[in-house]
C-alpha cells in the first residue's frame, strides 16, 4: 500500500484545504466545513480486543489526517483524510476499520468520564442512557498515476450470485468509500475547487487548459513542495524555495509560475549548452592530443619493432658465429690431440734408435 509523505500530510493539514476537500466532495460545494473552527484529532487509534483465550490485545491503526467542525453544521463531526499513492484493493475494510476505531474511541472515552463521575452502575453497562457520540467522515484522496480501478464500497469485495443480491441488500450492509482521484479528474471536476486545490489539482492532470490557469492563484508553499512529491519533479519545489514569503503570501498565479520555471528551464538549459560546449571543447582538444600520442605510441612501436627484428638477427649471427667458433674448437683440439699422438710416436722411435745403438756399442 502506498502511503503519503510529509509533504501531502504537511499540504492536508491546512485548515483552508482540508474544509475545502470536504466541502466540495461530500457537502457538494456547500461550505459547511469552516477553516477556523477545525481542530486536530490524535490520528493515533487503538482499541482492546479480547481473544477467545481471555486474553485482551490491542488493535493500532493511524490515520494520516483527521479534524473535528465545530461549525457550519448543526452538530460536531470527525473528518478524516487517507491520502493513498497506489490502489488499495481492500480499501473499503481498511477505512470502514478506522471509521470503527474512531467510533470505539469515543465510546470508551464518554465510558471513562461515565466512570469517573459515577454517572454508571457497573463499568460494563458503558455510558449513560442518552450518550451520543460524533459521526465520522472518511475521505481517500488518491494521487496514484494509474486510474483507480479497486473497489469503492463493500459489496465490490463479494462474490454474492445474483439471485441472492437483493437478500444481501437487506442483511449485509454496505459500506461506501468517498473517493477523490487527483490525477484523473475532469475540468469540470477541477473547476469545483478554488486557490491552492485547484492548482494542485490542475498541475496534476496529465491535460490542462492554459486558459483556466490565469485564474489560478495559490498562496501556500506547500502546495508546490505537495506537486513536487507527486509528480516527483523538484523543480516546482526549488521554484518556490525562491519566492519570498511576501510574495507567496500574496499568491502566486499559475501563468507567472509556470513562465518563470519555463524562463528558469531555459536559462539552466543554456547554462548546460554552455557547460556542454566547454566540456565538448576540453573533449576535442584532449581527443586531439590522445591522437598525437597514439601516433608517437605508434612509431616507437614501429621502431622497437625493428629494433627487436634487429636484435633478433643479431642473435642469429651471434648463434652461427659461436657454431663456427665451437667448430673450429673441436678442430683446433683434434689437431692438438693428432699433433700429441705423433710426438709421442716420435719419442718412442728416437728412444728405440736410442737403446738398438747402445746394445750395439755393448756388444
Amino acid at each position: 500500500m502506498g502511503k503519503p509523505d510529509k509533504a501531502m500530510k504537511a499540504f492536508i493539514k491546512i485548515p483552508e484545504i482540508f474544509s475545502q476537500l470536504f466541502n466540495v466532495a461530500v457537502f457538494e460545494g456547500k461550505k459547511e466545513i469552516r477553516p477556523e473552527k477545525l481542530n486536530d484529532v490524535d490520528t493515533v487509534l487503538d482499541t482492546p480486543v479480547e481473544l477467545f483465550s481471555g486474553a485482551v490485545e490491542y488493535v493500532e491503526r493511524l490515520r494520516d489526517t483527521a479534524k473535528i467542525s465545530d461549525s457550519g453544521l448543526s452538530f460536531r463531526i470527525i473528518l478524516g483524510v487517507e491520502e493513498q499513492t497506489s490502489v488499495h484493493y481492500y480499501m473499503p475494510v481498511r477505512d470502514m476499520l478506522l471509521d470503527a476505531l474512531q467510533y470505539d474511541y469515543q465510546c470508551r472515552q464518554r465510558a471513562a468520564a461515565a466512570k469517573e463521575k459515577n454517572c454508571r452502575f457497573r463499568y460494563g453497562e458503558g455510558s449513560p442512557k442518552g450518550t451520543k457520540i460524533m459521526p465520522v467522515i472518511s475521505l481517500i484522496l488518491y494521487v496514484g498515476s494509474r486510474k483507480w480501478d479497486g473497489p469503492t464500497q463493500l459489496y465490490d469485495l463479494f462474490d454474492i450470485p445474483d439471485h441472492r443480491r437483493k437478500w444481501a441488500g437487506q442483511y449485509i450492509r454496505n459500506y461506501q468509500i468517498n473517493l477523490i482521484d487527483a490525477r484523473h479528474m475532469t475540468e469540470e471536476q477541477i473547476d469545483r475547487f478554488e486557490g491552492d486545490l485547484k492548482a494542485f489539482f490542475t498541475m496534476l492532470s496529465e491535460h490542462y487548459n492554459e486558459k483556466k490557469l490565469k485564474n489560478i492563484v495559490a498562496h501556500h508553499r506547500e502546495t508546490w513542495y505537495a506537486i513536487s512529491s507527486v509528480k516527483q519533479d523538484d523543480r516546482y519545489a526549488a521554484y518556490i524555495n525562491r519566492r519570498t514569503d511576501e510574495e507567496v503570501k500574496g499568491g502566486i498565479a499559475m501563468p507567472d509560475m509556470l513562465d518563470r520555471m519555463m524562463a528558469e528551464r531555459d536559462a539552466q538549459l543554456a547554462e548546460k549548452a554552455a557547460e556542454l560546449k566547454r566540456r565538448q571543447s576540453e573533449y576535442d582538444r584532449s581527443k586531439t592530443r590522445l591522437d598525437k600520442m597514439q601516433i608517437e605510441v605508434a612509431r616507437a612501436q614501429r621502431q622497437l619493432d625493428e629494433d627487436q627484428k634487429e636484435l633478433a638477427e643479431s642473435r642469429k649471427e651471434m648463434k652461427r658465429r659461436w657454431a663456427e667458433l665451437e667448430k673450429k674448437q673441436a678442430e683446433l683440439e683434434e689437431r692438438q690431440a693428432a699433433f700429441e699422438r705423433m710426438s709421442v710416436r716420435r719419442r718412442r722411435r728416437t728412444g728405440a734408435r736410442r737403446f738398438e745403438k747402445n746394445s750395439k756399442e755393448l756388444r
